[in-house]
């Protein structure tokens, strides 16, 4: 089982559930928020462990391309070559305690993608005062 698949399926079927016709345009953009904040997730492990240095000239608008590039595929994944009836089709038919189990995951693979980047940055600003996790 592919988590983003997994994902992506579970939030387009909510959203059409309740009704709504762009679920494939939302699930697609928040796997895709998912996938971003992933890769942050990813850099602030590496920071923990490797106290590498941050260019003064960074900012927010590099990671520009990279944000593109994941919506672009996403889309074209997604929504261009619609899945989501192959999706729905491989697990609709999920017993109900495995589908509780799995969204209980899903839920907190969901927080703590979202949260690692948040902490990381209070603990190291707030309560650390900028110095390093190692030192």
């Amino acid at each position: 089982m592919s988590i983003v698949d997994y994902t992506f399926y579970r939030i387009a079927d909510y959203y059409k559930r309740k009704g709504n016709s762009s679920a494939l345009s939302f699930a697609s953009s928040a796997i895709s928020v998912l996938q971003c904040f992933l890769i942050l997730d990813a850099l602030v492990l590496i920071k923990i462990f490797y106290e590498y240095p941050i260019p003064q000239s960074f900012n927010k608008f590099w990671a520009l391309p990279v944000i593109l590039v994941i919506g672009v595929i996403n889309w074209y994944r997604f929504e261009k070559n619609p899945r989501y009836q192959e999706l729905r089709k491989r697990w609709k038919d999920e017993a109900p305690f495995e589908r509780r189990k799995k969204g209980r995951l899903l839920i907190l693979f969901i927080v703590v993608t979202l949260l690692l980047p948040v902490l990381y940055g209070v603990i190291r600003n707030n309560i650390m005062d900028g110095r390093s996790f190692i030192s």
